[in-house]
């Protein structure tokens, strides 16, 4: 009785991988068993593999994306469903982007942009482990969708997680069980907040060298960029890094006019940026400017002559 033969374990395969599926005839009686794979109307080979009492362990090898029809007979009788299809999709044909793989702030939502030419979007999972392995949950928007994703559709999916602490985040993308290329993708989350400024404040005099320290150790990984300018032009500072994550930096100011230093950690400005740092003239020059005559004590003088 072929409607006695039944075939389980259908699963998508992957293309270049050994795909496998179960065939239990042993309530069917006696008889002869065909199985036939074929994609695009050419066959493809497949191997049998006898578990006793008429049960079978059938794998193809699918060479090409495309859903293979598996075509089960007995005594040439197809069996109940059958021919069957079975997807191959291939894990590559994915693009995962975003600030979410890539480098994010803390505590703002990190977007994941999945892409897929074959339209398979919808069948991938993803998780989000946190520094200390624990797994961020994902937002949801919109009835019916997939639960951890923002929108889906067959070619795109979006999903997003709210990063809670500084390091590195690592997403986890499978599909079908295998995980895309790339996966797991490291993002590193970062902290402006945690730029810490030492050493700016106070009164500094023209001529003299103006060293403050810079302290990212703890705001994550990332580019850290200084300016020094005078609100008119900008001045030469040497930064010279101490252990990771902290610098030393020194100008020296050549003009007794506020100096103004900018600080942005990953192209966000740090807190409390920019800082201003006060410039008064030397002793000399104040004691020049001291001395130097009123206008109402100078006379006018003119002076006439070939040399001049």
């Amino acid at each position: 009785d072929a409607s006695c033969v039944v075939v389980t374990d259908i699963q998508p395969g992957t293309i270049g991988k050994p795909v496998y599926f179960s065939i239990d005839a042993s309530q069917a009686g006696a008889g002869n068993l065909e199985i036939i794979v074929s994609v695009a109307g050419k066959n493809v080979p497949n191997y049998v593999q006898s578990e006793g009492n008429a049960k079978f362990k059938v794998n193809f090898k699918p060479q090409e994306i495309a859903p293979h029809l598996l075509s089960v007979k007995f005594n040439n009788e197809p069996v109940p469903n059958s021919p069957f299809e079975c997807r191959i999709i291939d894990s590559q044909q994915l693009a995962v982007s975003g600030p979410g793989v890539k480098m994010c702030p803390v505590g703002h939502p990190a977007a994941i942009v999945i892409t897929s030419s074959a339209g398979n979007c919808e069948d991938c999972v993803i998780k989000v482990h946190s520094p200390g392995g624990e797994v961020l949950p994902l937002s949801v928007r919109g009835a019916g969708l997939p639960l951890s994703v923002t929108t889906s559709s067959k070619n795109k999916l979006e999903a997003e997680y709210v990063p809670v602490e500084v390091g590195a985040h690592h997403v986890h993308v499978v599909f079908d069980g295998q995980p895309v290329l790339g996966s797991p993708f490291t993002c590193n989350v970062y902290d402006v907040g945690r730029v810490v400024v030492t050493g700016i404040d106070g009164t500094h005099t023209v001529g003299t060298a103006v060293t403050f320290t810079v302290d990212a150790s703890q705001a994550g990984e990332g580019t850290l960029e200084l300016v020094v300018t005078t609100g008119k032009s900008s001045v030469r500072a040497e930064v010279a890094a101490r252990s990771r994550g902290l610098y030393e930096v020194t100008f020296v100011p050549q003009e007794p006019i506020p100096h103004f230093v900018n600080i942005t950690f990953n192209d966000e400005g740090i807190p409390h940026n920019p800082f201003q740092c006060l410039i008064s003239p030397t002793q000399e020059i104040a004691t020049a400017v001291a001395r130097s005559p009123r206008r109402e004590d100078t006379r006018a003088t003119q002076a006439r002559g070939d040399g001049l």
